[in-house]
């Protein structure tokens, strides 16, 4: 299953061409939609937004032994709060990839 959330309508029709198996525009009841899609987080989530909010949010959603992996380039600047004990108590694997 893939999702997809963005805020833009032309984005999300782009997702369902390409095969989205949901799209979802980010609004104020887009927390209670991934949690009915997966209740217990997604294997993989995959950020391309780079921005830092977006970037803490994506550790509420992740299962265990789950991949989140930041295509988006934040600022250098920037700085996202995690929680190291979560990210060792499920399990999870971290990735970037810079072009």
């Amino acid at each position: 299953m893939v999702v997809m959330v963005d805020i833009h309508e032309e984005k999300i029709k782009i997702g369902k061409k390409f095969g989205a198996s949901e799209v979802l525009i980010n609004d104020s009841t887009l927390d209670n939609k991934l949690k009915s899609i997966s209740e217990y987080g997604f294997d993989i989530i995959i950020d391309a937004t780079g921005l830092t909010k977006i970037c803490e949010q994506l550790f509420k959603y992740i299962n265990k032994n789950g991949r989140i992996m930041f295509f988006g380039l934040c600022d250098k600047e920037e700085n996202i709060n995690i929680n190291p004990y979560q990210i060792f108590k499920n399990d999870l694997t971290i990735l970037e990839l810079f072009l």
